[in-house]
């Protein structure tokens, strides 16, 4: 996990906080970057450590990368889901529908924490446009794998569930607050909170 370290680049100090504010997409490293003059930008910069330089200028968490884009929830204004062309340097609105922290899937679904409707889970289809709810439970973080999405819920009874990706089969998987939910082909990672 990347919560609560320092890194420094290139003279360029940053913080990775707690959620998607850096991302590795092939040799390039995205990130996150606070300057007293402008706020949080982003910033990219090779693994070799050359061409360190500004690529929006605004704050953006990137949650996931699929065939040459890399895709976010826009923070400034309204939370619709953009996609990044990191050759062009450009990001685009691919759909005008409030996200936060989507995950976008081959088969063109996005897994997303709706903020029109206490961070429920929720899935859209980039090709029909459908939406459909998979948990109304206020979620604080989720993951997702193969068939399966991992998600913590905030409520009286907060707890790490397991549910299918069409939103059966919901499984609490431990009682509790957990974070930095982490998914492998065999085991799934999380730590209790503040710990």
């Amino acid at each position: 996990s990347f919560a609560g370290s320092s890194f420094v680049v290139k003279k360029h100090s940053f913080f990775v906080a707690l959620f998607s504010s850096a991302l590795l997409y092939g040799n390039t490293l995205y990130y996150q970057n606070y300057q007293k003059s402008s706020g949080t930008t982003i910033f990219s910069i090779e693994t070799n450590r050359k061409n360190n330089h500004e690529i929006l200028n605004q704050m953006v968490n990137f949650t996931c990368a699929l065939n040459d884009r890399i895709y976010f929830g826009n923070m400034d204004g309204n939370h619709h889901l953009f996609e990044f062309d990191p050759m062009s340097e450009l990001a685009i609105a691919t759909a005008d529908v409030d996200m936060f922290m989507p995950v976008v899937e081959p088969d063109g679904w996005v897994y997303y924490m709706d903020p029109t409707e206490k961070y429920s889970l929720r899935r859209y289809s980039l090709q029909t446009g459908e939406s459909q709810l998979l948990s109304s439970e206020r979620l604080e973080s989720f993951n997702k794998y193969g068939d399966f999405i991992y998600y913590q819920t905030n409520s009286s009874s907060p707890a790490l569930h397991r549910i299918y990706y069409d939103g059966t089969n919901d499984t609490i998987i431990a009682d509790g607050i957990y974070s930095d939910i982490q998914t492998t082909s065999y085991y799934v990672y999380f730590r209790p909170f503040n710990q």
